[in-house]
């Protein structure tokens, strides 16, 4: 049962569960949820450039278990396979979790912006090492740019740019705080229709699905958290 007798904000915070809830039927060695993490971070004109990839493996197994994470970079739009890297093994024990990394080439991808966006596929795989058998697998959808602040402002892929936005509550009127991923979208693109290039969240991570309508339709996200702190 939910308890949201906590109190509110001075906005409508909403309470109970109002997002979709699953039950997830894993493999006992899987990728943990939201385990996977692919750095934006990127500079495509430099000569060399690496992505940061990871994921983080849990097994509730009884054995060990050795397994291999297996990265693939794919155009969004060809599905063309642009790179690929592969871990070195690693043992997992009971209840263990282990993260294992990556680099992959990002030599050749194009920039994200808000002007033209440009987006990939990176597929993440986990194998048992022995016999390349597929435990768990999740594929994570990015754009890849660089950022940079400096006294004269913000600057993305090395030009400067101005952060006109809104900054939105996770409610809508005569919905309060249960929002269809329909109205997320009709949000973002009247946000981006008017200029925005920039949504602050307040307070709190949103729906997945807004993440990914951001994306697609170039806007920066501005994501963060309340802090009550000690006063």
């Amino acid at each position: 049962r939910t308890d949201a007798s906590f109190g509110s904000g001075h906005w409508y915070e909403g309470g109970g569960i109002y997002r979709r809830t699953h039950l997830m039927r894993y493999n006992p060695t899987h990728i943990v949820h939201d385990g996977v993490y692919v750095s934006p971070e990127l500079d495509v004109a430099a000569a060399a450039p690496k992505i940061a990839a990871s994921v983080e493996v849990e097994t509730l197994g009884e054995a060990p278990q050795t397994v291999t994470g297996m990265f693939t970079l794919v155009d969004e739009n060809t599905s063309q396979v642009l790179a690929s890297e592969k871990s070195p093994p690693v043992t997992l024990n009971l209840g263990s979790t282990k993260i294992v990394s990556v680099e992959l080439s990002g030599a050749g991808l194009k920039a994200w912006s808000v002007q033209s966006v440009t987006l990939y596929t990176v597929r993440v795989q986990i194998m048992e090492t022995a016999h390349n058998a597929v435990l768990d697998a999740v594929n994570v959808t990015s754009g890849f740019r660089s950022t940079a602040w400096s006294t004269s402002g913000f600057s993305l892929n090395s030009q400067p740019l101005k952060l006109r936005g809104f900054s939105h509550h996770n409610s809508f009127t005569g919905l309060g705080v249960a929002i269809p991923d329909r109205v997320h979208l009709f949000r973002a693109q009247a946000s981006r229709a008017v200029g925005g290039s920039f949504w602050r969240m307040s307070h709190n991570p949103y729906l997945p699905a807004l993440y990914d309508y951001l994306d697609a339709l170039g806007v920066l996200t501005w994501d963060e958290n309340r802090d009550y702190g000690q006063e």
